[in-house]
C-alpha cells in the first residue's frame, strides 16, 4: 500500500514524459488493488455482508420487542406469532441448509416438534392429545437443548438465532397456552383446568407423547437408514447419525454395537433423552412458577451464550486488528530501511 500511494503522488506531481513510459515494474506498481476485479468483488461482498448483518440485527431486536409485547396479552397472540416466526425461519433454514448440504438435518426431532406445535395451534387447538404432545415435547426435550447445544442469541447471525428460536419459541408459546389462555381458544389449563394426577392423566400424557415420538422414529428410521442412506453416502451429505458417530460423547455408545445394530442404538439414545424429559415436564404442568422459572432460565442461557460469543468474537477481532497494525508497522520500517 505504501508503494501505491507513493506512485500516485509521483504521477500527479511530475509532468515528465519519461515517468509516463510503461515498464514491467511501473505497470505492476500502478495497477492498484482497487483496480483488481478480485479486490472489487471482495469489497462488494464485504459491503453486502455488513448490510445484511445490520438488517438481521434490526430484525432480531424487533422480534424481541414484539415478543415482549405479545407475552403480556392473551396466549393466542403469541401462539399465532410463533407460527409465523417459525415458518419464516424454517423456510430460510431449509434454503440455507440445502446450499450447504445439511438439509437432512431438517428431519431431526426438534423440527418435528416445531411442526407438531404449529399443527396444534392452527388446526387442532381443542385437541387434548395434540396439546399434551406439544406441551410435553416442547417444554421438555426441545427447550432442554438450549443449554445442551449451547444455543446463542447472536443478533447478526441467522444460523445461531434460528437455532435458538426453534428451541425456545415453541416452549414459550405452549407455556402461555397452558397458563394464559384467557380467551379459552385452546385446550389448556385455562379451559379444562390442571387435571388431577392419576392413571387417566398418565395415559394421556405418555400416550400422546409415545404416539407422536413413534411417528417420528418410524419416519426418521425409514428415511435416513432405508430410503436415502445410499444417496447421503454417495453425495457425502451430513445427517445427525453421522454427526453423532463422529462426536466423542455419543460415538462410543453407538459403536459399541455391531454395524447393523448401530442405527437402533442411535434411535434409542434419542428415545431415552425424550423419556427423561417428558417425565420432568410433569413438574411444569402442575407448577406455574417452576415452569415460569424454567422457561426464563433457558432463555437467559441463550442470551448468556450470545454474550459469550460476542465477547469472544470481538476479542479475537481486536487481537487480529493489533496484529495487522504490527505487521503494517514492520512493513513500513522494512520499506524505510530498504530506501536508505
Amino acid at each position: 500500500m505504501q508503494f501505491i500511494s507513493i506512485q500516485r503522488m509521483v504521477n500527479k506531481s511530475s509532468p515528465s514524459p519519461k515517468l509516463k513510459e510503461s515498464s514491467p515494474a511501473s505497470t505492476e506498481i500502478s495497477c492498484t488493488e482497487s483496480d483488481s476485479p478480485t479486490h472489487n468483488k471482495q469489497v462488494q461482498a464485504s459491503i453486502f455482508i455488513r448490510k445484511s448483518d445490520r438488517i438481521k440485527f434490526f430484525l432480531n431486536v424487533l422480534n424481541l420487542i414484539i415478543t415482549a409485547a405479545l407475552v403480556t396479552k392473551d396466549a393466542k397472540y403469541y401462539a399465532f406469532y410463533n407460527v409465523i416466526l417459525i415458518s419464516i425461519l424454517l423456510t430460510h433454514r431449509a434454503y440455507e441448509f440445502y446450499t450447504k448440504g445439511w438439509h437432512f438435518y431438517l428431519l431431526d426431532f426438534c423440527y418435528f416438534v416445531n411442526t407438531i406445535v404449529i399443527i396444534h395451534i392452527l388446526f387442532f387447538p381443542k385437541s387434548e392429545i395434540m396439546f399434551f404432545a406439544s406441551f410435553v415435547l416442547s417444554i421438555g426435550p426441545v427447550l432442554t437443548a438450549v443449554p445442551v447445544y449451547s444455543c446463542a442469541l447472536a443478533f447478526h447471525s441467522t444460523m445461531k438465532t434460528t437455532t435458538l428460536l426453534i428451541h425456545s419459541s415453541p416452549p414459550l408459546a405452549m407455556f402461555l397456552i397452558h397458563w394464559h389462555d384467557k380467551s379459552k381458544y385452546f385446550f389448556s389449563a385455562a379451559t379444562a383446568g390442571v387435571q388431577e394426577f392419576g392413571p387417566s392423566l398418565l395415559m394421556k400424557w405418555y400416550g400422546s407423547v409415545f404416539l407422536m415420538t413413534g411417528v417420528w422414529v418410524v419416519f426418521y428410521y425409514v428415511a435416513i437408514f432405508k430410503v436415502f442412506r445410499g444417496y447421503t453416502t454417495r453425495n457425502k451429505l451430513e445427517t445427525l447419525y453421522d454427526y453423532m458417530l463422529s462426536d466423542p460423547k455419543t460415538s462410543d455408545e453407538i459403536r459399541s454395537k455391531e454395524e447393523k445394530w448401530r442405527p437402533f442404538m442411535f434411535m434409542w439414545i434419542y428415545i431415552r433423552f425424550v423419556l427423561i424429559f417428558i417425565t420432568l415436564s410433569g413438574i411444569f404442568y402442575y407448577s406455574y412458577w417452576i415452569g415460569l422459572v424454567w422457561v426464563i432460565i433457558n432463555h437467559l442461557i441463550g442470551v448468556y451464550n450470545g454474550a459469550t460469543y460476542y465477547i469472544n468474537f470481538h476479542s479475537e477481532r481486536y487481537e487480529k486488528t493489533l496484529l495487522d497494525l504490527d505487521e503494517e508497522e514492520e512493513e513500513k520500517r522494512s520499506l524505510e530501511n530498504s530506501a536508505e
